[in-house]
């Protein structure tokens, strides 16, 4: 079911994606929307805080855009070592793995900061 991946709730998302990018948040290096689900690399000032974060910003994407999300979520804590542009990458051709685009450029449901 495509409920992300759509103009309007993209700019709502995002907009909160960014928002809290500006605030502190978090800081956001990619964020992307599939069909069905999204992909965010972040890091927290208070790791400690991480479920309390995406509870919250996932009851604003379900109040103000009608996303039903699944129960709990995901998560890969980068550890020593690992880098994040190459996780980041990995993000960006998943639209390409899915046979939506050719290349990540020309997936409009992604964002990356300035900078």
């Amino acid at each position: 079911m495509n409920q992300l991946c759509q103009p309007a709730r993209w700019a709502t998302l995002l907009e909160s994606v960014r928002f809290r990018h500006a605030r502190g948040i978090w800081h956001c290096l990619v964020f992307l929307a599939m069909p069905d689900h999204v992909h965010a690399l972040v890091s927290l000032p208070d790791p400690s805080d991480w479920e309390k974060i995406v509870r919250s910003w996932k009851a604003f994407a379900a109040k103000r855009c009608g996303v039903r999300w699944q129960a709990g979520f995901f998560d890969h804590r980068l550890r020593g070592g690992e880098q994040w542009e190459l996780k980041a990458r990995y993000i960006e051709e998943n639209p390409v793995r899915k046979g939506f685009v050719s290349r990540p450029a020309d997936w409009i449901y992604l964002w990356k900061p300035e900078g």
